[in-house]
C-alpha cells in the first residue's frame, strides 16, 4: 500500500486505532475516502485479489457516500473531544454549553439524511440527552451546570432554550 501511496502522491498513513471510538472512526472514514483511489488501484491488481472478488471488496459509490456522510456526522464529536482534551483552552464551565450545542446542531436530523444517518444521529442524541438530562432539576443543580451559569462568557445563557433560561 505504501508503494501505491507514493506512486499516487498520497503521503498520509491510515489511523488504525485510537482510544476514543468516534475519533478513530471519524479518522478512519475520512482517510478511507481520501485514499479511495489508492485502495481501488490496489484492489484492481490481480496479484492482490482475484478478479471475481473485486466486486465484493471494492466499495460501491453508495457505500462511499455513506462512509463520507458518517464521517461528517461524527466530525463534531471528534472536534469536541479533541478540544476538551487540550491542556490549555478548556474550562469546566464550557462542558454544558458544548453538550447543548451538540444536541442542537450535530444530532439534529435533516431532510436529506438517509435512514442510516438518521439512526446514527438519533443514537447520538439519545445518548447525549441521557447523560445531560437538561430538564431534570438534579442536572440543573449540578456543578457543571451551575459553573456554566455563573461564567461571564455564558451570561446570556444562549446555550439554553427559553424554557431553561427561565428556570435558570
Amino acid at each position: 500500500m505504501s508503494n501505491r501511496q507514493k506512486l499516487l502522491g498520497v503521503p498520509e498513513q491510515l489511523v488504525q486505532d485510537v482510544l476514543t471510538r468516534w475519533n478513530s472512526t471519524q479518522s478512519m472514514l475520512s482517510l478511507l475516502m481520501e485514499h479511495r483511489r489508492t485502495f481501488t488501484d490496489i484492489l484492481l491488481v490481480e496479484k492482490v485479489i482475484k478478479k471475481v472478488d473485486v466486486d465484493v471488496f471494492l466499495p460501491k459509490d453508495h457505500e462511499c457516500e455513506l462512509m463520507n456522510d458518517l464521517s461528517t456526522v461524527v466530525m463534531d464529536l471528534s472536534d469536541v473531544t479533541t478540544y476538551m482534551c487540550s491542556e490549555y483552552s478548556v474550562s469546566f464551565s464550557g462542558v454544558v454549553p458544548i453538550v447543548c450545542g451538540l444536541l442542537r446542531t450535530s444530532s439534529k436530523v435533516l431532510d436529506p439524511d438517509g435512514v442510516i444517518i438518521r439512526k446514527r444521529k438519533d443514537v447520538i442524541s439519545d445518548e447525549l440527552n441521557h447523560r445531560n438530562q437538561q430538564f431534570d432539576m438534579k442536572t440543573a443543580c449540578s456543578t457543571p451546570f451551575i459553573v456554566s451559569l455563573i461564567d461571564t462568557q455564558y451570561k446570556k445563557f444562549s446555550f439554553l432554550s427559553k424554557e431553561e433560561r427561565k428556570k435558570a
